[in-house]
């Protein structure tokens, strides 16, 4: 396909591209072929034309924030892809504040020694540009004394990116905090959609089936306490330091409580299966390897192929459903066509 009609529209709004370029660098797993056109997108606006133009084409595309949760094919992406770093904030002075409550079930146990900080503090909502990293806005909003993001610390994820997966950390969930976003529906309009539209799950948004895309979010956060949220921080990434990089986080969803209860486990953590039940931990096929400090992520230890990683996450599910009669979900992202 000639995608010089494509890049020239793409230039016009400011948006830089490159033909024939490698999905690996803009991975955590530096891993993945080509893709036909790769643009890198710095404002709201420049997304929402760019998706426009994408399917005024009829151009199959695909946005990325921060390539954390995904596995992309060795033959890349026959298409446009999207790396969304629209970045940006403000604080919502006049904002009404919705009474959020999580519905999302955790399960983990390793939060059960995180000090959660004391409920009852005035409320704040900032608006974010989906393309903003988690982290850098954390530490940003801790500059104005705003918390409510410490338990996402560590992850590299970008605020939309944690909508479409419903990130979670420890026990909290990123759809917890979101009263609206601002969402570029499949017919091309501009919707502002409440936290409910959204159907959070474990690892789950209603975008996985509408294939719409985050443009900007309303968090619901705190103001104060932001000397106890970084100190709250930094002991979560302690915590969280043991998990490797090179990986795209855990691959497969933790057991459900009756999962684990009915297999009689002390916890509901895939890791600990894939290690004490499956006896898996540090496996390796090529250049892809089961971690030693954490299980449940597959490490790129260097020069791995997509087809590395899909041969141990195969492997995974075969000697689980063998073992325990459970069909492992995944929830890594899987990109581009997989052999």
């Amino acid at each position: 396909m000639n995608y010089n009609s494509i890049e020239r529209e793409l230039n016009a709004i400011g948006v830089s591209c490159k033909k024939e370029t490698p999905i690996a660098p803009y991975t955590t797993f530096r891993i993945g072929g080509n893709a036909d056109l790769l643009c890198l997108i710095d404002s709201l606006p420049q997304l929402h034309d760019a998706i426009l133009i994408c399917k005024k084409h009829k151009i199959p595309f695909k946005v990325l924030g921060g390539g954390s949760n995904v596995l992309v094919s060795d033959k890349g992406f026959r298409g446009v892809i999207i790396i969304n770093k629209a970045k940006g904030w403000e604080i919502l002075e006049d904002a009404e504040i919705a009474d959020l409550k999580g519905q999302t079930l955790h399960r983990h146990e390793a939060s059960e020694t995180i000090r959660p900080l004391q409920e009852g503090q005035e409320k704040i909502v900032v608006r974010v540009a989906s393309g903003m990293k988690v982290p850098a806005l954390m530490n940003a909003l801790f500059a104005e004394d705003i918390s409510g993001l410490e338990l996402f610390a560590g992850i590299p994820a970008t605020v939309g990116g944690a909508v479409y997966m419903n990130m979670h950390g420890a026990k909290l969930f990123f759809g917890d905090l979101l009263a609206q976003a601002q969402i570029l529906t499949a017919d091309n309009e501009v919707h502002n959609v409440s936290q409910e539209y959204f159907q959070f799950d474990y690892d789950y948004s209603i975008l996985h089936e509408t294939k719409e895309t985050v443009l900007s979010c309303d968090l619901v956060l705190t103001k104060g306490q932001s000397a106890e949220a970084k100190a709250l921080a930094k002991e979560w990434i302690q915590k969280k330091k043991i998990q490797p990089q090179r990986s795209a986080g855990c691959l497969f969803q933790n057991l459900t409580q009756e999962q684990q209860k009915q297999l009689g486990y002390p916890t509901p953590s895939i890791g600990y299966v894939i290690d004490k039940v499956l006896g898996l931990k540090g496996k390796t096929f090529d250049g892809a390897k089961i971690s030693e400090s954490h299980a449940a992520f597959i490490e790129n230890i260097g020069g791995a192929t997509a087809n590395d990683v899909l041969f141990l996450i195969n492997e995974i599910k075969k000697q689980m459903l063998l073992k325990t009669g459970i069909a492992l979900q995944t929830e890594v992202e899987f990109v581009g066509e997989m052999n």
